[in-house]
């Protein structure tokens, strides 16, 4: 039998047929049917060597991920065969370095220099320099006064970006020990916490910015859509401003666990509401009903006192 030689399409177009041949080969239209895709078979020591420049590349991958260029760039320096990588990465680390300001650095548009890193080193390196960039800014802004911004973004927005929630937490705290009732760092430890994998004291961190400064709490920043969802609830009970009662529709709701968490401000109805259910829970607490603190609840909120009561939480 003739066996057909097959003109392969690599991208999954369907083979064409171009001539026969009389003597049959181990040809891929043999194990391969006509119409398929086919993979490009890797040689033989292909993948070891592959495998053996990413082991060899790993510590200018963790520098360029920690936001170290010219630590990547110093490592690659020492490293022989690789004199167009290092090219690219210096020039990278140069023009990170030549950015005059925080807002400059963290605006930069590093897209071409990636695809060229990527292109003459590995994916793994375009990787870790999209990493990279925002923990140059975050330290960066850590090393300025507190309370530093790029772009109108704290240091531990750019940390939560690279990725390293831990450092987003550190940098948080440290703000919240000189503002504590900054509203915008107890949203990023709430993300940073989250990011740890600890919803509890995520939902906390965030009840406590809703709490301390509701007006001032960019609810879309938080990183929970339970908690982003809490908007539409409070329109419906037609509460505003919506901040303000989030806290208490989200006892409502189950998303918030209770805490008094009092702040030192002018206190708003939502506070007023708040004050007078902490006063009708303890009163429940000692088997007694509070007739006149739900009237007064009832008068700031009909809908939403309605609502806590039909869940037992007045």
């Amino acid at each position: 039998m003739p066996t057909k030689l097959l003109q392969l399409d690599l991208f999954g177009a369907p083979a064409v047929e171009v001539h026969e041949l009389e003597q049959p080969g181990a040809l891929l239209s043999d194990v391969v049917p006509v119409g398929e895709p086919v993979a490009v078979p890797v040689l033989p020591g292909q993948l070891s060597l592959l495998e053996a420049r990413s082991t060899r590349l790993a510590p200018a991958v963790d520098s360029l991920a920690e936001g170290r260029f010219d630590a990547a760039a110093s490592f690659l320096a020492g490293l022989e065969g690789e004199v167009e990588l290092r090219r690219e990465v210096d020039a990278l680390a140069a023009q990170i370095a030549a950015a005059p300001t925080a807002d400059d650095q963290a605006g930069l548009a590093l897209d071409e220099a990636i695809e060229r890193i990527e292109a003459v080193g590995t994916a793994a390196l375009g990787a870790a320099v999209r990493r990279g960039l925002p923990a140059a800014v975050a330290r960066r802004l850590d090393g300025a006064a507190v309370g530093a911004r790029a772009l109108g973004k704290l240091s531990a927005h750019y940390w939560l970006l690279s990725l390293q929630p831990a450092e987003a937490l550190a940098a948080a705290e440290r703000l919240l020990e000189a503002e504590p009732a900054r509203a915008d760092a107890w949203v990023l430890r709430g993300n940073a916490l989250l990011a740890t994998g600890d919803l509890a004291s995520a939902r906390r961190a965030w009840w406590r910015a809703l709490r301390a400064a509701p007006l001032d709490t960019v609810v879309a920043d938080i990183a929970d859509d339970e908690v982003r969802g809490l908007v539409a609830e409070t329109a419906e009970l037609e509460l505003a401003p919506p901040e303000a009662w989030l806290p208490i529709v989200g006892l409502l709701m189950g998303v918030f666990a209770w805490s008094g968490d009092p702040f030192d401000r002018e206190p708003t109805p939502a506070d007023r509401f708040f004050a007078a259910l902490a006063r009708s829970r303890a009163a429940t607490a000692r088997g007694r009903a509070d007739i006149e603190t739900r009237r007064s609840m009832k008068q700031f909120a009909p809908m939403l006192f309605e609502r806590l009561l039909e869940e037992g939480l007045v």
